[in-house]
């Protein structure tokens, strides 16, 4: 018992740690450029969005490093079953869709809000920096993010399960709108955003493989963003 208790705290501990590298490199990334000697005011924009890139690739390694054992395994199983997880969990991107639509249409129906701010700067840099905003939010952000918010917290609260859902889709929401928003009706917009962690968080709980989630989130990101440009191109 004594020896089952002490795995149970260094794997929370391990994840708790995690957490906390995340949250910082992800709000100090400009900071941190200053410990390396690059001004990024100075930079251009091909320059920036190459620091942005590894500086992000590389926060995404040491995550997967140190939860590697358990990734090949869940990845093989993945590559392994694809068409069949796919066919079997699709339905669960639509119902994603569908309820993000409805509830953002609330939103703005009831305030002055088309979307959340931390949305408009994703459109504003797309437009700045394309291949940048593409690789972080198709590439990096679904499995850094499913990494975080699911792998993880599931370590901290593995029963009951409702409660893990909850907490892992709510704090997928709030990160997408608190350290964004400039006005307090943005708080409004965590419901849209805590629809797929919440989504995310249930498949996850119920397959016990993170790139289920992290296979739909790619797929959110990167038919989001492509329909996004398609827009601008019109």
């Amino acid at each position: 018992m004594l020896k089952d208790n002490n795995t149970y705290l260094r794997r929370i501990m391990k994840a708790i740690i995690i957490i906390i590298f995340y949250f910082i490199v992800s709000m100090y990334k400009y900071e941190f450029s200053y410990l390396l000697g690059i001004d990024l005011k100075k930079l251009d924009v091909v320059s920036l969005s190459a620091y942005l890139i590894i500086y992000e690739t590389l926060t995404l390694a040491v995550v997967i490093y140190v939860y590697r054992d358990e990734l090949i395994t869940s990845f093989s199983n993945f590559k392994d079953n694809i068409k069949e997880y796919f066919s079997k969990y699709f339905k669960y991107w639509i119902l994603i869709l569908l309820l993000m639509f409805i509830s953002n249409a609330i939103i703005t129906n009831f305030t002055t809000s088309e979307v959340a701010t931390n949305q408009e700067i994703i459109l504003a840099d797309l437009k700045i920096a394309p291949v940048y905003i593409l690789f972080s939010t198709i590439l990096i952000a679904p499995l850094l993010e499913e990494l975080i918010f699911r792998f993880c917290i599931k370590k901290i609260i593995p029963k009951p399960s409702i409660i893990y859902i909850i907490v892992s889709g709510v704090l997928f929401g709030s990160m997408h709108v608190i350290l964004t928003m400039e006005n307090i009706t943005d708080l409004l917009f965590i419901i849209p955003y805590s629809i797929p962690g919440v989504v995310f968080a249930y498949l996850y709980n119920k397959t016990d493989n993170i790139f289920i989630p992290a296979g739909i989130h790619f797929m959110h990101n990167g038919i989001l963003m492509i329909l996004q440009i398609i827009l601008f191109l019109v």
